[in-house]
This record gives C-alpha cells, sequence and structure tokens, in this order.
C-alpha cells in the first residue's frame, strides 16, 4: 500500500486493480498460463497495471510473449513476485531482472526473521542490508579469464549458480562471513559505516536465531 500511496494510484484504480488480482489468483487456469490472462485483459487494465508497477512506456507492449514468470509478475504486488526459474533473481515486465531479499524462494523462516528485524528499519538501511546478499550472489559468479581479465556470468547462463538454493546452504553461516568481512574491511571504512553494519548484521543475525534460520 505504500508503493501504491507513492506511485499515486487513486481509490478507484485500486479498486480495480483488486479485481484483476483476484480474476487472477482465483484461477487456476490463468495462474498457469498468466501470459494469456494479461493477453485477455484491455488495454486500461494493461495500462493500470504499468501504473501498478511503475513501468511507464519504456518496454513492450506484447503481453502474449512474456515468459510465465515475467507476466506473473507484472500481475501480482510486488511483495508477492516469484522465481520460477530459481536462478536467485526475478524478471518482470520486459525482460528486467531484479533482486530481492529474501529471495521469493526462501524458507518462511527466513521471511519471518527478516520482516520481524527489518519493521522499524529505514529503506536505506534495508537496501544496504539486503546489498550484502546481492553481493553474496554475484561474487560466485565472476569468472577469471586466462588473461586475468574476470567475466560475469548471466543468470540462467551455463555455469551460473544461485547460491540460495543450492544444498547446504546456510543463511546463519552467511551473516557470520559477513561479519568478519565487516571486521576485514575495518580500516577502509569509517568508524560510522563500520559499526553500523556491524549492527544491523548482528540484529539480524539474532532474528535468524530467534526464527530458528540455518
Amino acid at each position: 500500500m505504500r508503493l501504491f500511496s507513492v506511485r499515486k494510484l487513486s481509490a478507484g484504480e485500486l479498486e480495480a486493480y483488486a479485481d484483476i488480482l483476484s480474476r487472477f489468483k482465483n484461477s487456476s487456469v490463468h495462474q498457469s498460463d498468466p501470459a494469456s490472462f494479461l493477453s485477455s485483459l484491455n488495454t486500461e487494465n494493461i495500462e493500470l497495471l504499468k501504473r501498478v508497477h511503475s513501468v511507464g512506456d519504456m518496454t513492450r507492449d506484447d503481453v502474449s510473449t512474456m515468459s510465465r514468470e515475467e507476466a506473473t509478475n507484472f500481475i501480482v504486488p510486488d511483495s508477492e513476485r516469484v522465481d520460477l526459474n530459481d536462478d536467485g533473481f526475478v524478471s518482470g515486465y520486459g525482460g528486467g531482472k531484479s533482486f530481492m531479499f529474501p529471495p521469493p524462494n526462501a524458507p518462511q523462516s527466513v521471511k519471518d526473521a527478516w520482516s520481524d528485524t527489518t519493521k522499524n528499519m529505514s529503506e536505506e538501511d534495508q537496501m544496504m542490508l539486503s546489498g550484502k546478499f546481492l553481493m553474496a550472489l554475484t561474487l560466485p559468479n565472476m569468472q577469471r579469464n586466462e588473461n586475468g581479465s574476470v567475466t560475469a556470468i548471466e543468470p540462467g547462463a551455463p555455469g551460473w549458480r544461485n547460491i540460495y538454493s543450492e544444498p547446504g546452504f546456510s543463511y546463519a553461516d552467511t551473516i557470520d562471513k559477513f561479519l568478519q568481512g565487516n571486521e576485514a574491511s575495518r580500516p577502509y571504512n569509517t568508524q560510522e559505516m563500520y559499526q553500523k553494519m556491524k549492527d544491523m548484521l548482528t540484529k539480524l543475525g539474532d532474528g535468524f536465531d530467534k526464527f530458528g534460520v540455518v
């Protein structure tokens, strides 16, 4: 609702969006083929979904060619986005990919711990904290070439790793690694930044303990 307010959606637009969402969620046929569902909507409804997701006119209009993941994420609210191919990113309208934490496919305990820990945290701090997890996802996908250059493996390409879905991955251990990294980089940061990150990571680690996150 906060995002809808920022995007200046009227009460009528919210009611119309709720109707679209209800029709989608109450039909297993629509959920299995969201692109066809989008194709059945009129231009006014498609324009409304653009406003809901704040995509404007920068992206394509042919909704029938969307993948299931793209189409689903164009329909549902941002908080309900899906990662159907489990690459660690969510695909949206126009084919763009974005990272969200917790990942859509994370255990519910991770989502509950994050929600509880960050409920009074500023958006800036939440982005700073989630950025640590984005970096942890991208670094294993940096490939060093024979000439010393570095190539980034793209999500979904051969060799791409989504560490958050790998067997044995531990969110709790990752917090410990982040804390160790924060200590190692302490000489290169201000005392304020060092302490801020330490406090946020410690708080999230405590949240993981509280909700039984491994």
